[in-house]
C-alpha cells in the first residue's frame, strides 16, 4: 500500500505491508457423533473433514483433539496442514492421552478405547498468536448432571448446566441405538424444564444454570435390547464474536437410557406363575415400567440367549433334587455349570453366559438353592451372581406345586411382585413394610399370604438368596 504525504520540507512517499490473516476452520461434520466399538468394526465410524482458510496461501498447526461424552481428552494429534484446504481424518480407536477414566471397572487399562460415541474438536494456530481459530464453542459449556433418567412411561429426564455469559442460540437431541445407530431427532428448545416449570432450557449465565427436561422417547422407536444414548447438542450465540459470524457447537454431552427388560418362564405345572409376573412389571404405581415378556415351556437355549440385556430373569418351574439346575420345559433347562464328561444338549448354563446386565434372578423351584457336588452341576445362585447378577433367588427345600394346592406357586409369585414393586395399598400385617418393599421383605411377605390362605408354608418359607437382598427392584430401571 502507497501513502503520499505532505511535509513542511516537502511530499513523501512511503509504502507499508498488511497481513491479513483471518485464519478459520469449519467442518461440515461438527454436529457427527463418532462411533466406535472395538467389537464390531463394521458399527465403527469414527472420520471427519474439516476445512482451513486464510486470506494468504500458508502453513499452519493443527491439532485435533477426540473427547469422550465425558468431556475427557482421550486423543490428541498435532500436525502441520497447508492452509487454505479440506481434509479427512480417522481416529484409530486409540488413547494417547495418559490413563482414560471411562476405562469399564474392573478392566486392565489399554490405549484401545472402550465402545461408544466419541465427539472431536480442531483448532488451527498460524505464525502470529492472535492468528487462530477452533471449531468448538469456547464461550458455552454443557455438563451433565445426575438425574433419575427413568421418570415415568417413555419419558425420561435428563439435567445439566449451561454455563456461559450469554444464553445458548438452540439445542437438539439425536438418539442413538444399542448398535450406536442414529434413530431419531428431537429440539430442546420447546421443552418444559422440570427445574423452573417454563421452557427455558437454553438459559446460561457465567455462574451456570441447571435445568431439567422432560423428553418422550416411545419405545416404539426402541426394539433392541441394551442402551440407548441420548446426545445434547448446544449451539452458543457468539457469531459477532467469530471470524465467520456463525455461531459455534459446545461439545456435547450423552446421557444413557435402557429400556427394562424382564424375562419369565414358567411350565405346564407353574402355568400363569410367568403371566402374573408380567402383568406386575408392565406397569408400576409410580409411572415406571418393565417391558415384560412371559414364556411357557420355552426353548432353554433361546431364554439364556435372551439375557444379555435383561433386567429381570424369573423361572417357575421343577428344579433337581438335590440342586444344581432347573427346567424351563419339559425336557431340558438351565443348569449351574457343565460337569466334564456329561452331554446336556436340552439344557443350557448360566457358568457359560453372560448375566452382567440381570439385577435379579429368581429360581423359583424344589432345591433350587442347593449345590448339586456329586456330580458337579453347582449351585444355580452362586453361578448366576459369580456371572454378573445382583441378586438371586432360589429355594432350599420341595416346594409344592399344582392346582391341587390352589396355584401355590401363582399366589406366591403374584404376591412377591405386587410388594416388590409397590403394588400393595396398605401395609400388610406381617411385617412394617413399605411397598415398594426389599426382595428379602417381598419374599417374606409372599410366604406370609401363602401361610395365611393355607395353614402351612409348604416349602416356601425355605427361599435363600445370594448378592444384595436389600435390592428395590422400583422404579423400573435398568442395572447400570
Amino acid at each position: 500500500m502507497e501513502i503520499l504525504g505532505l511535509h513542511e520540507r516537502g511530499p513523501f512517499q512511503t509504502s507499508i505491508t498488511i497481513n491479513v490473516q483471518n485464519l478459520v476452520v469449519t467442518s461440515k461434520d461438527v454436529g457427527k457423533v463418532l462411533r466406535w466399538d472395538p467389537e464390531r468394526p463394521k458399527l465403527c465410524d469414527t472420520s471427519f473433514g474439516y476445512s482451513i482458510a486464510c486470506a494468504q496461501k500458508k502453513e499452519v498447526q493443527v491439532t485435533i483433539s477426540i473427547y469422550s461424552m465425558n468431556r475427557e481428552k482421550v486423543y490428541e494429534l498435532t500436525e502441520r496442514k497447508l492452509c487454505p484446504g479440506s481434509y479427512d481424518f480417522t481416529w484409530d480407536g486409540t488413547v494417547n492421552t495418559g490413563n482414560y477414566e471411562g476405562m469399564p471397572e474392573g478392566e486392565e487399562p489399554t490405549n484401545i478405547a472402550p465402545e461408544g460415541l466419541y465427539t472431536f474438536d480442531v483448532e488451527v494456530t498460524g505464525v502470529a498468536p492472535y492468528d487462530h481459530d477452533w471449531l468448538r464453542s469456547k464461550a458455552l459449556t454443557a455438563e451433565r448432571l445426575p438425574g433419575r433418567i427413568v421418570f415415568k412411561r417413555e419419558y425420561y429426564d435428563f439435567w445439566y448446566e449451561l454455563t456461559s455469559n450469554r444464553n445458548a442460540r438452540s439445542g437438539v437431541y439425536h438418539l442413538y441405538d444399542p448398535d450406536l445407530v442414529f434413530i431419531a431427532i428431537g429440539f430442546i428448545d420447546g421443552l418444559e424444564c422440570l427445574a423452573h416449570g417454563i421452557a427455558d432450557g437454553l438459559i446460561a449465565n457465567p455462574s451456570g444454570v441447571q435445568h431439567g427436561i422432560l423428553v418422550h422417547i416411545p419405545w416404539d422407536w426402541m426394539h433392541k435390547t441394551g442402551k440407548y444414548r441420548c446426545v445434547l447438542h448446544f449451539w452458543d450465540n457468539h457469531a459477532d464474536f467469530y471470524k465467520n459470524h456463525t455461531n459455534k457447537l459446545a461439545l456435547p454431552i450423552e446421557f444413557k437410557v435402557c429400556v427394562p427388560e424382564a424375562h419369565n418362564y414358567d411350565g405346564n405345572d407353574s402355568l400363569y406363575s410367568a403371566a402374573a409376573a408380567e402383568y406386575h412389571q408392565k406397569e408400576l404405581p409410580d409411572g415406571s415400567a418393565y417391558r415384560a415378556q412371559s414364556w411357557t415351556n420355552a426353548d432353554p437355549h433361546d431364554a439364556m440367549n435372551r439375557v444379555k440385556g435383561v433386567t429381570i430373569v424369573y423361572i417357575v418351574n421343577h428344579g433337581w433334587q438335590g440342586g444344581g439346575g432347573i427346567l424351563i420345559n419339559d425336557k431340558g433347562g438351565w443348569a449351574a455349570q457343565r460337569p466334564q464328561g456329561i452331554n446336556l444338549p436340552g439344557y443350557a448354563f448360566i457358568s457359560e453366559n453372560d448375566f452382567s446386565s440381570v439385577n435379579f434372578v429368581g429360581f423359583v423351584g424344589c432345591d433350587t438353592a442347593l449345590t448339586e457336588t456329586t456330580i458337579g452341576y453347582g449351585n444355580l445362585l452362586d453361578a448366576a451372581v459369580l456371572r454378573g447378577a445382583t441378586t438371586a433367588l432360589g429355594f432350599t427345600r420341595t416346594i409344592y406345586f399344582g392346582s391341587g394346592f390352589g396355584g401355590l406357586p401363582q399366589t406366591w409369585t403374584s404376591e412377591f411382585w405386587a410388594a416388590a414393586l409397590g403394588w400393595l395399598d396398605i401395609n400388610p400385617p406381617d411385617g412394617q413394610w413399605d411397598a415398594p418393599m426389599t426382595v428379602l421383605d417381598a419374599a417374606r411377605h409372599a410366604t406370609w399370604v401363602i401361610e395365611l390362605k393355607w395353614g402351612s408354608d409348604w416349602g416356601y418359607n425355605s427361599y435363600a438368596f445370594r448378592g444384595i437382598t436389600w435390592l428395590v427392584l422400583a422404579p423400573a430401571r435398568c442395572k447400570n
